[in-house]
Order: structure tokens, then sequence, then C-alpha cells
């Protein structure tokens, strides 16, 4: 009896010890991506290009004052500057998402259905750079450099 009541002891011990241990793989972890992506962006050049041809300037100083943020919590807003280059809300608001190995940044927004995508060709704690198609029948697409603003 006292050899049971030892081996059980024994056994309980075990099961606590390894239950108390902790696992860092057990924790979320952030991606670098993600906490790179995390804070205000400036846009200091904007490209298109059109059937995987070469990328054109078409950077305007009414581009360089729009502000985009990306919250921890998923949220996205993007800030209209003052240098307007067409008319529209001075604020769109939605939510963002990294997608295909942080390859892909997934937004929705507030006030439109559906998924837009953007493909990151670049990130670091103070350079973006993405991509997306337009969509048209001239196979064009935009890239946007980005700064963080500190």
């Amino acid at each position: 009896m006292k050899k049971q009541q030892l081996f059980l002891g024994f056994i309980l011990i075990t099961l606590l010890s390894l239950l108390s241990c902790s696992n860092e793989e057990d924790a979320v972890s952030v991606s670098t991506t993600k906490k790179n992506l995390i804070g205000s962006w400036t846009k200091a050049k904007v490209e298109k290009r059109t059937n995987e041809g070469q990328w054109t300037d078409i950077t305007e100083n009414c581009n360089l004052d729009d502000v985009e943020e990306y919250a921890s919590n998923s949220n996205w807003t993007f800030y209209l500057g003052t240098l307007r280059c067409e008319s529209g809300a001075p604020v769109l608001k939605g939510s963002w998402n990294l997608a295909a190995n942080d390859t892909k940044i997934i937004y929705e927004y507030d006030d439109y259905e559906g998924q837009y995508e953007k493909s990151i060709e670049t990130i670091t704690e103070n350079v973006l750079i993405v991509t997306h198609s337009a969509n048209d029948l001239a196979n064009s697409q935009y890239r946007y450099t980005f700064n963080k603003l500190e």
C-alpha cells in the first residue's frame, strides 16, 4: 500500500511539475513583419507599370501628406492629407490582416464590401513598399513606398 501511495505521489509531483513549466512556444508571438508594420506611415513615392513593364514614378505632392495607420488591434485608418489629388472622404477606416506567410496585407474597408489586397515587396522598421493590381485591361500595377513616422 505504501508503495502505491509513493508511486501515486511521484506521478502527482511529476504531473504538477510538467504543468507548471512554461513553454515559450505556447505564447502567441508577433511576427517581425507585423511588429514593423504597426504604426503610422506616410507616402514617399507612387509608381505605376502596365503589362509587367518598367516602373514609372507618378508621385505628386498631394500624395506625400497622406498617412496610413496600422494599429496592433488590426484597425487601419487612411488620412487624406490637406493637399488633395482628388476629392474624397478625409478619413477611411477598416481593418487589416497579414496573409500568405506575411507577404500580403488584406484590407476590409468599413464603407465598402469585399477584401482588398496589397503585396509586401519590402518591409523594415522604417520603410514599407507594397504593390497592388488595378484589375484593369492594361494590367496596371501600382507600387507605393512609405516611410514610418516617428
